[in-house]
């Protein structure tokens, strides 16, 4: 986790600076030619941006792994800057993984935690099955065939695509996936069927668990039980939020994260990209309680990513019928920004919009000019060192 956290030092940084930048504006951001308007944000975040505590919160939320005990942690951290505090509650279905396994019989005998892919439609895909396990590599059709999946369980690559349906096609009892560290959701959402309940059992295996059965593979013939156990409760998740009073009134700004992950995978709750870019929310945070901001500033950690966003939804369902301390604010609130920071190396970059509801006009955004400008000058600062992948800003 700390190497490749590393290499997210940059865009937490920018996606900070950014933040900061709409935070201490006395004014509606304006395009202003002069790069000395920004200067000073940059000397703070370079300076007071505390790295080794951004990977500090992520690593403590990843051992977390669960999103109820996330949510105390981010609750905490907030108090502990003697914020206002408060949790907005809501209840959405969810399919819950009770501890699904898959155990070995031979040739030799242990038990190795999977973890179940979402539901197909509605159907849960829990399971009891045996079966010879086969390794086929990213599941094309030349290496199903060659390997005889027929009432067997199979072994594939993450980076397979729609490939387990051919697997399921040629009569394999269920696919076993293996992780891919850094794999985006997208791939994930190929191994499911959001509309079509086809009953046929998938789950995750960690790649270190994936390379032993893969080795035991290379030695012969591998017998395995595969246990599933999905169900579907009505699950109270929460968002958590918090607030900075400013020095003036009459306009306030939402900074937002999710804690959560964005893999819809039921039992794995929190991932690398939701603790990186909470743990980003909550340096943010204490930057901003340590030194009054112009603007009052709403803090929001956000659940519910992979549930089509419910967490959105619900904070979003408050501003639209004023209710709750945000939407008491509603009228006042001019920008929502949200960090998303990507589990590999990246740059940033400022989107108007994501995809769930469809396209924004980025030319009509009132802000526009004064964030392009920003990032112009973004851009404009600091040394890439293409040897070790790490750009350095002011000495750091």
């Amino acid at each position: 986790m700390t190497e490749r956290f590393s290499s997210r030092l940059l865009p937490t940084c920018l996606a900070l600076l950014v933040a900061m930048a709409a935070c201490a504006s006395a004014a509606p951001l304006k395009r202003r030619g002069e790069a000395g308007r920004y200067s000073g944000y940059m000397d703070l975040a370079t300076r007071a941006v505390n790295l080794t505590r951004i990977r500090e919160h992520a690593e403590a939320l990843l051992s977390l792994g669960n999103r109820e005990l996330a949510a105390s942690y981010v609750s905490q951290c907030l108090a502990r800057l003697g914020l206002r505090v408060w949790r907005q509650s809501y209840t959405v279905p969810v399919p819950q993984d009770e501890n699904s396994t898959l155990e070995i019989l031979s040739p030799v005998r242990r038990a190795v935690r999977v973890y179940a892919l979402p539901p197909n439609a509605a159907e849960t895909c829990s399971c009891d099955v045996q079966g010879e396990l086969v390794y086929v590599g990213r599941g094309e059709l030349s290496d199903l065939r060659s390997a005889s999946v027929a009432g067997k369980v199979v072994l594939m690559d993450l980076d397979s695509g729609y490939n387990w349906l051919l697997a399921a096609s040629l009569g394999a009892r269920a696919v076993l996936f293996v992780e891919r560290p850094g794999a985006r959701a997208e791939e994930y959402a190929s191994k499911y069927l959001a509309d079509a309940p086809l009953r046929f059992p998938r789950a995750l295996v960690k790649l270190e668990e994936a390379r032993r059965l893969i080795s035991l593979l290379k030695r012969g013939r591998v017998l395995v039980r595969l246990r599933l156990r999905v169900r579907w409760v009505m699950a109270n998740l929460t968002n958590v939020l918090a607030v900075i009073p400013g020095e003036r009134g009459g306009e306030a700004l939402l900074i937002a994260a999710s804690y959560d992950s964005r893999v819809p995978l039921p039992a794995l709750a929190v991932d690398e990209r939701s603790a990186a870019s909470t743990a980003a929310l909550l340096e943010l945070a204490k930057l901003l309680a340590r030194g009054r901001p112009l603007r009052t500033v709403f803090i929001a950690a956000l659940s519910g990513s992979a549930l089509g966003m419910a967490g959105a939804r619900a904070l979003a369902e408050s501003l639209i019928r004023a209710y709750g301390p945000l939407g008491s604010a509603r009228d006042q609130l001019k920008v929502a920004l949200i960090l998303d920071l990507p589990p590999a190396p990246a740059g940033a970059l400022l989107l108007a919009q994501g995809g769930f509801y469809g396209d924004f006009g980025w030319e009509r955004a009132p802000v526009r000019s004064g964030l392009e400008s920003l990032l112009t000058y973004l851009t404009s600062v600091g040394e890439y060192r293409q040897a070790d992948g790490l750009y350095v800003v002011c000495g750091r």
